[in-house]
């Protein structure tokens, strides 16, 4: 009897230890990611240009005077999605920061602008094709090449289908009283102006 319970309180006495090991841990990497600029994630997605993301986690470190293990040991956790597989996949894994830089650079990075815009000029709506899947299509080349608002309208409109693009109108509203008045059906103040493309 007296030995099951000395077991009982050893085994709960290491339980308490291991959460107290564990805590620790946990605040550890709390703080590790916590300076600002530190928690900037990469989820590998085609919008999130790589060499942004990497440039300003190596400002932040620097900012921060981390180290390059640290550094490293950051951009690990702040992958996610598809990026954090890619890296579990990885063989063999990169030694440091710079490895790790040139080789999520050369994973992710490879597009330029003229590869959108080419991707952009075969982009057109099909017969049958949804106006929101052929927008969804150009909206992913737009953020990725940062097309600015006037070149984005004039590609939208000139890939939909001829019957579609007919009856569309572009205006541009002053404010966003206007807008809203147009949208329920309230005579516009003039203040629009029909943009052409």
């Amino acid at each position: 009897m007296i030995t099951s319970v000395f077991l009982s309180f050893r085994f709960e006495e290491l339980c308490v230890q291991r959460r107290v090991a564990i805590f620790v841990v946990l605040l550890n990497l709390c703080e590790m990611t916590s300076p600002q600029g530190m928690d900037e994630l990469f989820w590998g997605r085609d919008h999130k240009d790589v060499n942004d993301w990497a440039e300003r986690l190596t400002m932040a470190a620097e900012v921060h005077d981390l180290n390059a293990n640290k550094l490293f040991k950051i951009a690990k956790l702040n992958l996610r999605g598809r990026a954090k597989e890619w890296f579990r996949r990885l063989q063999p894994v990169p030694a440091d920061w710079t490895e790790l830089r040139n080789l999520i650079v050369q994973k992710y990075g490879g597009i330029d602008a003229d590869d959108i815009q080419m991707k952009m000029d075969a982009i057109k709506q099909e017969p049958l094709e949804r106006v929101q899947k052929y927008f969804e299509q150009l909206d992913k080349l737009f953020r990725k090449g940062q097309i600015q608002d006037a070149e984005q309208r004039r590609r939208f409109l000139a890939r939909l289908r001829p019957e579609i693009r007919k009856l569309c109108v572009v205006k541009t509203f002053v404010d966003i009283e206007e807008l809203v008045g147009a949208n329920r059906g309230r005579k516009s103040s003039g203040r629009t102006r029909q943009d052409t493309i």
